[in-house]
């Protein structure tokens, strides 16, 4: 069975939608080189062999992103990727986008649909499948000429710290081989080297929905409402530009969430030191592994 991994991925989809693929991060984390390749999507055949009837039966295609999110030439521009999950579809209402950020505002200015999900019924799988295969294609065929036309590139994915997810004490660490950290506090993104170095304080509200309660539903912002959590951060050096993908994702489970894309502003000290804190971590990993390499 030549898809059984596409099924495995998504044993939640029963009955429905293509598979989305995790996105594939944008090649290598070192952010002064280049990235080879802009954004793309791809979609693969729709191959029903050995497929019909399964317990965790999907049409049987993936659509994969790689290289996202991507900066424009001209650093105006972001285009990223997200899947949007309704509450409680456990993927029968997916809907994937493209989407294109002005960079100065973090405004969306234009989105475009990749798939819209939709549950299959009995006996449907064949058609809708075959018709659905052929619709996402040709938007797929549509959005890479878009994407190769906009002179996208991708944003490397950058090795810094992130004290949300991580909470071990980064001031143990030596001074000069103490990472590059990216926090959000108080509705401002920051971006320093803990008591080194100030690269970046700017506000940031990224709040998301619910943030004020609603008079008709309190219960929305009491039960849903989330600050931001901080996933990943990619950069582009050439620009200045960082894009960090956060969500607002709350305790509670019925309560709907999206990915979301921050950019900021950083100098190209920041980059330099991701660099620099990189080579002197792996000559550290050395000595420490063959024991001092100068006398």
């Amino acid at each position: 069975m030549r898809w059984l991994p596409v099924m495995l991925v998504a044993a939640s989809w029963l009955g429905g939608p293509p598979v989305a693929r995790a996105e594939a991060p944008a090649p290598g984390t070192s952010p002064s080189g280049a990235v080879p390749r802009g954004p793309h999507i791809t979609v693969s055949p729709l191959d029903f062999e050995d497929g019909l009837g399964s317990i965790a039966m999907v049409c049987p295609f993936s659509v994969e992103t790689l290289g996202f999110p991507a900066v424009s030439e001209d650093g105006r521009e972001i285009v990223s990727v997200r899947t949007e999950r309704p509450a409680g579809s456990e993927g029968s209402e997916d809907v994937m986008v493209v989407r294109w950020l002005d960079a100065s505002t973090e405004s969306v200015t234009r989105t475009e649909v990749v798939f819209e999900a939709t549950a299959l019924g009995a006996g449907e799988e064949l058609e809708s499948c075959t018709r659905l295969h052929r619709e996402v294609s040709a938007r797929v065929e549509k959005l890479e000429a878009m994407l190769l036309a906009g002179g996208f590139r991708s944003m490397a994915r950058l090795d810094v710290h992130l004290p949300e997810l991580e909470e071990e004490d980064v001031l143990a660490i030596p001074a000069a081989r103490r990472p590059v950290e990216l926090l959000w506090r108080n509705g401002e993104v920051i971006a320093r080297v803990r008591r080194v170095k100030l690269f970046a304080r700017e506000d940031a509200p990224w709040y998301g929905d619910h943030a004020e309660p609603d008079p008709d539903e309190p219960w929305l912002h009491e039960l849903c409402f989330s600050e931001p959590h901080v996933r990943e951060v990619f950069g582009d050096r050439s620009t200045g530009l960082l894009a960090v993908a956060y969500d607002n994702e709350p305790d509670a489970c019925t309560c709907t969430y999206d990915d979301e894309i921050g950019i900021v502003s950083v100098p190209d000290a920041l980059f330099e030191t991701i660099d620099r804190v990189a080579r002197l971590e792996e000559l550290h990993r050395i000595e420490v592994e063959l024991g001092p390499t100068v006398p």
